[in-house]
Order: structure tokens, then sequence, then C-alpha cells
């Protein structure tokens, strides 16, 4: 469904709360990895399938958060972004329960239905091992326990094609600072604080105090220094996880011209 224009504040903070709101009404929520590898390995047919048995069973399905619901039973199913475990997509998530489903094939999809999103059964044999160790949730897998995540914190969590699932999970927020608390010599002031580093020209920007000075260059010199090529190449693939955490940083930035 088409978002209407924001034009204040309070038009943000309006929507962030209804989409809250419409987050906090679907009781089970599925995400279908929608990165590269599992795509490749066939996800978006597991996502049909998944789909069309979830309507035949009767199951109210959304697939984008919908704010008015006649129904206490709603089951959110989402493509997310990439999970970063490739090796191991075709990948599903299943919320609440943080189960991470591995090497998901189109035959599992009935199980999956019946057993899990149904039943609320943990399908094993779906489930990482490692070391003889059944890892069912994403949280407590070796490869993801490591990591702290900062843009892809909620990478697996939301719709990574719906802004209005970004939203619900506070997304803008920084930009929302910025446009309404902050001056462009703070926002400089605050990239240079951060000690971020990319990998050309930001860095290059940053060791000569040329961020620091960017309100004084030309927009196109300053261009480069807030998103440099080799940190736009890797902001594309990031993206592909999340974009709008992508997007909502470089519109921040550009607070500063």
């Amino acid at each position: 469904n088409k978002m209407s224009k924001l034009n204040t504040r309070d038009d943000l903070i309006a929507l962030r709360k209804a989409c809250k709101n419409a987050l906090s009404l679907e009781k089970r929520r599925i995400f279908v990895c929608g990165g590269t590898g599992c795509v490749a390995g066939g996800s978006i047919n597991i996502y049909n399938r998944l789909k069309e048995l979830m309507e035949e069973r009767g199951l109210p399905v959304d697939v984008d958060l919908v704010e008015e619901v006649h129904h206490d039973e709603r089951v959110g199913l989402k493509k997310s972004g990439c999970h970063g475990f490739c090796e191991m997509g075709p990948l599903i998530r299943l919320m609440p329960q943080g189960w991470l489903y591995t090497k998901v094939k189109l035959e599992d999809c009935e199980e999956i239905v019946d057993k899990t999103i149904i039943g609320g059964e943990l399908i094993e044999r779906l489930a990482y091992k490692q070391d003889g160790v059944v890892y069912a949730r994403q949280e407590d897998i070796p490869f993801y326990k490591r990591q702290t995540r900062l843009v892809l914190e909620n990478t697996g969590r939301v719709n990574a094609d719906s802004i209005k699932g970004y939203i619900s999970v506070d997304g803008f927020t920084a930009l929302e600072k910025a446009l309404f608390e902050m001056t462009p010599a703070e926002i400089v002031d605050e990239v240079k604080e951060s000690n971020l580093r990319g990998r050309g020209g930001i860095a290059f920007a940053h060791e000569t105090g040329l961020v620091r000075r960017g309100r004084q260059l030309p927009r196109a010199a300053l261009g480069g220094a807030v998103c440099g090529k080799s940190d736009a190449d890797r902001g594309r693939r990031a993206a592909a996880a999340c974009g709008f955490h992508v997007g909502g940083g470089l519109s921040a930035g550009s607070g500063s011209l």
C-alpha cells in the first residue's frame, strides 16, 4: 500500500507509532532470505510456495505491515536482506522463536508450514549443526555469536523491501535527529568525532581535515568526502541487507551540505 508523503517531523513520529503497532499485531513472522546467494539457491520459489501453502490452510498472511487488521493471528511472511551465512542458504528465520532453518529446499515448505508455522515445532534436521551440537536460534550459532552488528543489526528481522518495516524498528531516527536537531557544522563534527574510516577518499578527507572544512568546499568535492567510491561500493553490498540504513546515513550526511 502506498505511503503518504511526510511533510513534518510529527508526520514521521505518527507513522513510526503506527508501524510499531502494526508490527506488534504480527504474532508470528517468517523471513525468507532474499540475498543473492539464497536467491540463487531458490529462495524466491520457497517464499512463493510458503505463501501459497499458508493461504491454502487459511492462515492470514501479511507480506507488508498492515495498520488495521481484523484477525488476532496475523502471520508476517517477508523477504529479508542477506544474513551473511550464504554457504548455508537458502535460509529462513522464524520469529518469535528466533529459529534459523538452513539449506531449505522447496520440498521442505509443506513441513515448515504444518509443523513450525502452525504447530510451533522445531524441525531439527533444518537447524544448523556444528560438532554434533544443534543450534536452533540464530544468535547461538557460533558464526553469529562472535559478531556485533551495527548497520546490519536488523537483517533477518525486518522486510528488506519495506520502508514501513524499517521505520517500525526505529528506522531513520538518526536522520530525524540530523534534520531537526543539528546544524550542518554539528553533523560534520559528529562524523569527525566518531573516528570512522573509509578505504579511500573518506579516510584521506579525515586525515587532512577536509571533512571538518567540508562546508567550505564545492558540493562536488564534498560528495567524495561524504562517501568515497570504495565506500559506496561496499555500501551497495550492505544495501542488499539493509538499504534503508545505508540510505538514512547518506541522507544524514547530506545535511552537512
